[in-house]
């Protein structure tokens, strides 16, 4: 975590381990796999960020993919990408190439983008900035408007807010447990990444959409408007979009925080995946409803697990809802920068809770941070 002017920012990268997770991950797996076996025989691919097992890559010359272009910012992950393609056989047909895609120039323009560049916030890992550059100068101009020139198609992030699950769910999942630990060097002032979130369990409302990525949708005409994302916040945008959801509570309970998940749809016949589907590699993002100043320990000391567990609840500062109660959230995010610039804020009305006012307002946070 390092600080960035106007904002926190949040750096994650992968390791092998979760490279497996991915192909491990059924539901997204053949979500991806139906929509390439259907719309990339015949075609040219560019798969950005393949991986160290280059699934999808291998996936697309399976498929019957003419060529495809397979491209990793990673070397080390690069180079292990190139021993995945050789061992299957697909050497002459895949080719690895090193670098951001922003800054390399292909072979050849391709008629398909392949894509899985997607966090806890769907827009977080950068495929706004990525795909606009790729439309721009990687995408055939031919090719759009015959098929869809991405896969997938469209992804959205939505928000629910939730109550706090029980101490063994942060005790059962090292990668849980983990999180806790990050975050509460932190003080948990940001987002935190967990692994199994049961948002049906927890919810207090109905999750609403926070943002839509419209990917295929997306022509040139759209990538030459102004750069100035005031200009272009509206739904599917992939600038700028701004979203103001007031969730009504649905039953009584503690509001902990907001859980995140995330849907895509690969585009063709295939069926949309969820990161809240049971087995999902995605994780949820989370966070904590009203920050409070109470701490029983100092950021920099280290505890047991269950003692940082018990500081995320006194973080959380939970507080008591019932039905009818309005949790209005506020969402702003910038795409157009590389890592995308998140505004969000929160607040609590609720009904009847003084003689003197029939609502009261309450803020619960007002946070910014940069993904990258």
């Amino acid at each position: 975590m390092v600080q960035m002017p106007g904002g926190r920012f949040i750096q994650r990268s992968f390791q092998n381990e979760q490279y497996l997770q991915f192909e491990a991950d059924s539901s997204r797996t053949s979500a991806y796999y139906h929509a390439i076996d259907e719309l990339v025989p015949g075609r040219v691919v560019l798969d950005l960020g393949t991986g160290a097992l280059a699934l999808l890559a291998l996936r697309c010359a399976r498929a019957g993919a003419r060529h495809v272009y397979a491209v990793e910012a990673s070397p080390d992950v690069a180079q292990m990408a190139r021993h995945a393609v050789a061992a299957a056989g697909y050497a002459e047909q895949v080719t690895v190439l090193t670098g951001r895609s922003q800054e390399l120039d292909l072979p050849q323009q391709v008629d398909v983008v392949v894509h899985e560049l997607f966090g806890e916030i769907a827009s977080s890992e950068g495929v706004a900035h990525a795909l606009r550059d790729a439309l721009a100068r990687h995408v055939c101009k031919r090719s759009l408007g015959r098929r869809a020139w991405s896969i997938p198609s469209r992804a959205a992030t939505w928000a629910t807010p939730v109550e706090l699950p029980p101490k063994a769910f942060f005790q059962e999942d090292r990668r849980n447990a983990d999180a806790v630990s990050e975050a509460a060097g932190n003080l948990f002032d940001d987002p935190l990444f967990l692994h199994g979130f049961p948002v049906a369990d927890l919810a207090l409302a109905e999750p609403m959409v926070l943002e839509e990525l419209y990917f295929s949708e997306w022509s040139p005409v759209d990538n030459e408007r102004s750069q100035d994302p005031r200009d272009s916040a509206s739904p599917g945008s992939l600038e700028c979009q701004v979203q103001r959801l007031a969730f009504v509570v649905q039953r009584a309970g503690s509001l902990a925080g907001f859980a995140f998940h995330i849907t895509v749809d690969c585009g063709g016949s295939a069926p949309s995946t969820s990161s809240a589907e049971a087995g999902s590699h995605w994780a949820h993002g989370f966070i904590t409803a009203k920050p409070s100043q109470r701490w029983p320990m100092q950021p920099e000391s280290t505890h047991s697990l269950e003692h940082q567990v018990d500081c995320l609840i006194a973080a959380s500062n939970q507080l008591a809802v019932k039905p009818g109660d309005v949790v209005e959230l506020e969402f702003r995010v910038d795409l157009l920068p590389e890592s995308p610039r998140y505004d969000i804020s929160a607040r609590l009305r609720r009904f009847g809770i003084s003689r003197q006012a029939e609502w009261s307002d309450e803020e619960l946070f007002d946070t910014a941070f940069i993904c990258g």
